[in-house]
C-alpha cells in the first residue's frame, strides 16, 4: 500500500531531488535539530544564515572571509556559538528562536550547542567518522544524544546520520503522516515510528529506489502540503 501511494503521489523517482548530504558535521547537526517539526524552507534559511555569518565573521579560529562552514567540526560550531554570545545570541544570528517543544522546550539553538558538545566528546568530527563507526560506538552516541532536552525520540539523530551518509529513513511526523495516508489510518499518531520506517524501506524496494531518496521525497512532499494548509 505504501509503494502504491508513493507512485500515486510522488511521481517518477528520476525527478526527485537528491537527499541532503552534508560534508560538515556542524551543518548536519544544525539541520537535524532544526528539522524536527519544521518546514524545509525554515531549516534551509537557518543553515544559510549560519553559513553567511560563519564565513563573514570567521569566528575565533579563522580570519574573516577564510572560514568554510561546509567543513565545520563540532569544535568550530561550539566556538562560533560562544563567540556569538551563547546559544541565545546564536538564535538571533540565525534569526530563528524555535524551541524543541512548545511546552517547556529549550531553544533549538541551545539543543544544537548540546548536540555539538556530545559529538565533540565522542570524537565525531567529520562524516567519515560516522560512516566508519561501529554499532557499539553509535549506540553510545545515541545514549548521550537522547539525554538532550527534546531529543529523547532519537529522530534528530536519525536525521543527522541520514544526512552524513549513515542510515536510511527517519520516521518523523512527516513520514508517519505519509504512511498513515497510505494505510488509510486515522493520522500520524496511529503509525509508530519503527513501523513507518520499515514500511518506507519496504516500499523503496518495490518502487524501486533508494530508501534515502524516498525518505527525502516524502519529507519534501509533506512539508509542502503543510505549507499550503
Amino acid at each position: 500500500m505504501v509503494a502504491a501511494h508513493v507512485k500515486a503521489t510522488l511521481g517518477d523517482p528520476a525527478d526527485w531531488s537528491a537527499p541532503v548530504a552534508h560534508t560538515s558535521v556542524a551543518l548536519a547537526a544544525i539541520d537535524a535539530v532544526w528539522g524536527i517539526n519544521s518546514r524545509w524552507t525554515s531549516v534551509r534559511n537557518v543553515i544559510d544564515r549560519y553559513r553567511r555569518a560563519r564565513e563573514s565573521d570567521g569566528g575565533p579560529s579563522h580570519p574573516a572571509g577564510t572560514a568554510d562552514a561546509g567543513a565545520d567540526t563540532p569544535e568550530d560550531l561550539l566556538a562560533f556559538i560562544e563567540s556569538s554570545g551563547g546559544s541565545d545570541a546564536f538564535a538571533d544570528v540565525v534569526q530563528n528562536r524555535q524551541r524543541t517543544s512548545t511546552r517547556n522546550g529549550i531553544l533549538k539553538a541551545e539543543a544544537v550547542r548540546q548536540v555539538a558538545t556530545v559529538l565533540r566528546d565522542h570524537g565525531i568530527r567529520t562524516p567519515a567518522d560516522l560512516r566508519g563507526a561501529s554499532p557499539e560506538r553509535l549506540a553510545e552516541l545515541r545514549r548521550d544524544w537522547i539525554q538532550i532536552p527534546g531529543q529523547r525520540s532519537g529522530l534528530s539523530l536519525d536525521a543527522f546520520l541520514l544526512s552524513t551518509g549513515r542510515g536510511s529513513v527517519k520516521a518523523d511526523r512527516m513520514v508517519r503522516r505519509f504512511v498513515a495516508d497510505a494505510l488509510h489510518a486515522s493520522g500520524e499518531a496511529a503509525v509508530k515510528p519503527a513501523r513507518a520506517a520499515a514500511l518506507v524501506e519496504e516500499a523503496a524496494t518495490f518502487v524501486p529506489t533508494d530508501a534515502r531518496l524516498l525518505d527525502a521525497a516524502i519529507w519534501r512532499y509533506e512539508s509542502e502540503r503543510a505549507r499550503r494548509r
